[in-house]
């Protein structure tokens, strides 16, 4: 009641009171009972908190009545004002005695739902006083002592039902983080004795407009403790990236920054290029489920690529750590955004990714422009042994590019790529590549590190083929039983098996049956048998080769002494030979007959 307001404000203002907490929740006050009590509360000395939350009939005029109060007052250090009817005519002045002068530590105004996004503003301009004592606000955002500033989703923390029963929480925390709330962790992050390395608004609503105060303190930060800023899951948008990029480039100490879930376009994302390519120190970068804008390999997502290529300290994009402890990692089995692609083969140059071993991109949308970023990433990565490219929609464009990186990595191992039949340019670049590199030893998951080589019924693209003759003579192979019959081999893979067949010293088992090859391949191979002493087995037998493939295998059996069953055709059985009623080739006729001059 009014007389009992009165007889509170005549009683505080007494020099013998020495309350130091006054609690009028709920009381229904008046402008005049609250001008009443103000009366009092002006001149008294011991008075420390001073709360009258939801009392919604103050108005205007009590509010004023505060506000005059605060600028007297010089003992109040916690003052909360929840629900109590703020609107945008007084609120500017309220904050301007809080922070201009007063003892106020820690204020409270949350609840105020009549205070529009306008009043917020004008609050916020005057929350920046380097001279103000205050260091809470809204009960849970302070930065004073605090390692971390965590308001991640805070509405959620809050049980409605405890409300109003609780001597610090009468007020659920706003739906979205206020401007003067913003403003105040801006001001806090550019004072030189805090602290805090960790801030994190993950799903507070934060708008280009709070968050141009959030970077404005961050940009300031004397301290250089700001490690980490988490906007996770916001409404940063375009314009809200053009104060991120100052922060970039201003802070010396931000090594952590989220953006995913914050409507960011290509205008955003180029913002955020230009601070990615001037920061020295930024370590992780997220800004996954963004707009369709970034899936585009254009605009934002192409300065974005541009800016990793300036960058020498990020080594994390949207989750993805390829830092120097990481030896095994995957993008597999869904699609991949393009400028996420290209960080991952631009990084592979890096220094601090040399410890990566097996990098797996399978079934990922891999396109032309994101795997061209592999070729300097891999060429001047040392130490990659198995890459995963597989099943993607990389074309012999993209094929020509990863062919000249692996040409001459010394220490890749395993190579997969396959999903999609190549065409003549794309076998040709990778046939060079395969010429030219000493350590590929698996390739589509064929490998002659193995005793027991069976690669029949698939259909090999050139390549693979001459991957398989080639590595015949590595130093790795022990493969001694081959089996590549149906395979599609043609003239130019039987090349690259009669070269290697010259120098190999494992194989003594050859399928080669139902294949592509004609003359020319069979003579490549009679090439390969003169020098070979080893094989012992060999299976060609399916298709006429003609008068030329004859001639060429008939040349081999004066040289070679140590094949002894071609064909099925072995006379080194204790017993009978019987070939009765199969129509002999001329080559296998003459093999009969060389076989018979030998001891075994």
């Amino acid at each position: 009641l009014l007389y009992e307001s009165s007889f509170v404000g005549s009683r505080m203002g007494l020099p013998t009171c020495v309350t130091q907490r006054l609690t009028l929740r709920r009381c229904h006050l008046s402008p005049f009972a609250v001008q009443e009590i103000c009366n009092g509360v002006d001149v008294c000395a011991t008075l420390k908190s001073f709360i009258i939350n939801s009392n919604t009939d103050i108005g205007i005029r009590g509010v004023a009545h505060l506000t005059r109060m605060l600028s007297c007052n010089r003992s109040i250090e916690i003052m909360h004002l929840e629900d109590v009817g703020i609107r945008d005519e007084g609120a500017e002045y309220l904050f301007a005695s809080v922070v201009g002068g007063s003892t106020v530590v820690d204020f409270n105004v949350r609840g105020n739902k009549e205070l529009t996004r306008v009043g917020e503003a004008k609050c916020a301009a005057r929350v920046w006083n380097p001279s103000s004592a205050l260091e809470v606000l809204n009960i849970d955002v302070t930065l004073r002592g605090c390692h971390t500033l965590d308001l991640t989703q805070r509405v959620s923390k809050y049980n409605s039902d405890s409300w109003g029963h609780d001597d610090d929480v009468s007020a659920p925390p706003p739906a979205r983080l206020a401007l003067y709330e913003a403003a105040f962790i801006g001001d806090q992050l550019s004072r030189e004795e805090v602290r805090t390395q960790k801030v994190v608004l993950d799903g507070n609503g934060v708008d280009a407009a709070a968050c141009a105060h959030v970077c404005r303190g961050a940009c300031a930060n004397p301290s250089g403790a700001l490690a980490e800023l988490d906007l996770d899951n916001n409404e940063v948008a375009d314009p809200g990236c053009t104060h991120i990029a100052e922060v970039l480039r201003a802070n010396r100490g931000l090594h952590v920054l989220r953006l995913a879930g914050n409507g960011i376009g290509s205008a955003g994302a180029t913002s955020l290029a230009g601070g990615i390519a001037a920061t020295t120190v930024l370590h992780a970068l997220d800004v996954r489920r963004n707009t369709t804008d970034l899936a585009d390999e254009s605009g934002g997502a192409e300065a974005l690529v541009k800016s990793f290529y300036h960058n020498s300290s990020l080594l994390s994009l949207d989750g993805h750590d390829l830092s120097e402890y990481t030896s095994w990692h995957s993008l597999s089995n869904e699609p991949q955004l393009f400028y996420l692609i290209a960080f991952v083969g631009i990084r592979l140059a890096h220094p601090r990714v040399q410890s990566l071993r097996q990098l797996s991109i399978n079934r990922s949308a891999v396109t032309d422009k994101g795997i061209a970023h592999f070729e300097v990433g891999i060429y001047s990565n040392v130490g990659l042994e198995s890459l995963d490219v597989g099943r993607n929609d990389f074309t012999d464009v993209g094929v020509a590019s990863l062919a000249r990186g692996i040409s001459s990595h010394g220490r890749l191992h395993t190579l997969e790529m396959r999903g999609r039949t190549y065409g003549a340019d794309g076998n040709a670049a990778m046939i060079r590549s395969l010429e030219s590199n000493t350590t590929l030893d698996t390739l589509n998951s064929i490998t002659l590190t193995h005793e027991c080589v069976d690669v029949s019924g698939r259909r090999l693209d050139h390549y693979e083929q001459v991957f398989i003759g080639s590595r015949l003579t590595f130093d790795t192979t022990v493969a001694c039983d081959m089996d590549l019959s149906s395979t599609g081999f043609d003239d130019l893979g039987m090349t690259y098996v009669g070269e290697g067949l010259q120098r190999n010293e494992t194989v003594t088992r050859l399928v080669l049956q139902k294949n592509a090859f004609c003359a020319d391949g069979l003579s490549a191979l009679a090439s390969g048998l003169t020098e070979n002493s080893h094989l012992r087995d060999l299976f060609v037998r399916g298709k006429d080769y003609g008068a030329a493939g004859d001639r060429a295998m008939n040349s081999v059996w004066t040289e070679n002494h140590t094949l002894l069953n071609l064909d099925g055709i072995d006379l080194t059985d204790r017993g009978i030979v019987d070939l009765s009623g199969r129509t002999l080739a001329l080559y296998e006729q003459g093999f009969i007959g060389s076989r018979l001059a030998l001891t075994s």
